[in-house]
């Protein structure tokens, strides 16, 4: 089995292989194969050849500097979707990360909630008492409306609500803190937008050395030199054959 699917590997290989000398060199089995015509079908492939290899380098190094334009863009707009999304968390820091969990409780980085109300930590005070084997938690918002809760001690054990109300009530410091800075932190952020946003220098630099490739391609002789020779050999093979190459 081994043996026949090599011998049919080398007659399909060298079917193409004659088919491709045929096709790449028309007019005949003479003009493909014969030595009388082997000087007209080096001339033809090295001009082929000289075609190809300049045509090839050409697309090679505009690819290269398209590639460099496509990717120096990105990264200028990563940049600046980036510092856009750091301006929009200072302006509308939502809830932020959970700094911990107290049973239907909680603490956020800017909120605290409960279930289904979230109470803004900023201007928050923090109060709580112990007694007839209950801990009570009051949160007092800066317009004076207070929102409490009740442990009871088989839930809760009143060690663990003190030290809830202790991080509640330092996480409001740190808010408080926050909204202090938060005027100049977007302010500083802002600024950085814009000064990513005009920072287009990568980018127009492989700008300028696409078009400067692409002009300096388009001074450059050599290639068309190439077809205009691939095209006179054409020519002199289709008077020779009356079949034109490709």
């Amino acid at each position: 089995m081994d043996v026949v699917f090599w011998v049919l590997l080398v007659v399909v290989g060298g079917a193409a292989s004659v088919g491709w000398r045929l096709w790449s060199f028309p007019g005949g089995w003479d003009r493909a194969f014969g030595g009388a015509y082997a000087a007209e079908r080096r001339k033809l492939a090295a001009a082929r050849r000289a075609v190809r290899r300049l045509g090839w380098a050409a697309g090679r190094e505009v690819a290269g500097a398209r590639l460099a334009v496509h990717r120096r863009t990105a990264a200028h707009r990563q940049r600046v979707r980036t510092a856009q999304r750091h301006l929009d968390r200072l302006s509308d820091p939502g809830n932020g990360s959970v700094l911990v969990r107290f049973g239907e409780a909680a603490l956020h980085e800017h909120v605290v909630t409960f279930e289904r109300t979230s109470i803004p930590l900023a201007g928050l005070q923090v109060r709580d008492e112990h007694s007839g084997g209950t801990s009570h938690l009051y949160l007092t918002r800066p317009d004076g409306r207070v929102h409490h809760r009740t442990y009871p001690h088989g839930d809760h054990a009143e060690e663990d609500v003190r030290r809830f109300a202790v991080r509640v009530q330092n996480a409001a410091a740190d808010e408080n803190d926050f909204r202090k800075r938060q005027t100049v932190m977007i302010a500083a952020a802002e600024a950085e937008l814009d000064a990513v946003r005009a920072d287009t220098t990568d980018r127009d630099r492989a700008r300028a050395e696409l078009a400067e490739i692409t002009e300096r391609l388009r001074l450059d002789t050599r290639l068309k030199a190439a077809q205009a020779e691939l095209a006179a050999a054409r020519d002199h093979w289709h008077r020779s054959t009356g079949s034109r190459p490709r």
